[in-house]
């Protein structure tokens, strides 16, 4: 009776998920082009109206021996950070502590690359491929599934999934790397929570994994970057 019992739950609960995402259109190669179209109408505006986003950022970061997968070091960085669409981020670091103990700020040396190239700003036709997968339910919502492939891959360039609400269009998380990745690194994923601040999409959460191989000095090692961005604000 339990195991018949089960098997009807099963189906109810199919039954309801069908009804729910039934209405949903066919992915076909015309709606996908209608779905991108309306993304990059969507977010052009907002690479224009605003230079970027600044922000408190709480960053834990744990090195890892990637044979034994023992721990070797943890930092804990809390700073401030200015990231600008089309122009090195300003950095500004308000404490730095390594396996519990306080250093000096200015030990710590934040990344500070120049930006990659956006995926749906004026330019983003030109740099990638996208289109829609599917769909997929991403943090509660409802999302469209949208993959992006560089058209010549460098390391300025984004490869990976990107998750858009289907009823507002609303970034929702990005999961991927980097177009092009090279020494040290042996392989790179980025995985990202958004949400917004009126129109601007704002990075809530991230991780970040990097395998990194420098023989002697920093050999086969994994680094795991986990961070959290507070008081989010544009930058006009």
């Amino acid at each position: 009776m339990s195991k018949l019992f089960s098997i009807i739950l099963i189906f109810y609960f199919l039954s309801i998920a069908s009804a729910i995402h039934g209405d949903e259109p066919d992915i076909t190669p015309a709606f996908s082009k209608k779905i991108i179209s309306r993304l990059r109408a969507k977010y052009i505006p907002m690479y224009e109206k605003y230079k970027g986003i600044e922000s408190n950022r709480e960053v834990e970061i744990k090195t890892f021996d990637e044979e034994t997968n023992a721990l070797l070091q943890t930092v804990n960085v809390h700073l401030i950070r200015k990231d600008y669409f089309y122009k090195e981020p300003e950095v500004i670091v308000l404490k730095y502590i390594v396996d519990g103990k306080e250093e000096k700020t200015s030990k710590y040396k934040p990344v500070k690359s120049q930006p990659g190239y956006h995926v749906f700003d004026k330019n983003g036709d030109i740099n990638y491929e996208t289109n829609v997968l599917g769909y997929k339910t991403v943090s509660g919502h409802r999302c469209y599934e949208i993959n992006v492939t560089p058209k010549k891959a460098t390391e300025k360039h984004y490869q990976g999934k990107l998750y858009y609400r289907t009823d507002t269009l609303e970034l929702v998380r990005s999961s991927g790397s980097l177009g092009k990745i090279s020494f040290p690194l042996k392989g790179l994923y980025i995985d990202l929570a958004i949400d917004y601040i009126d129109d601007l999409a704002v990075i809530l959460s991230g991780i970040i994994i990097a395998n990194i191989d420098i023989p002697i000095i920093f050999p086969d090692r994994r680094v795991v970057s986990s961070f959290k961005s507070l008081n989010n604000k544009p930058i006009l």
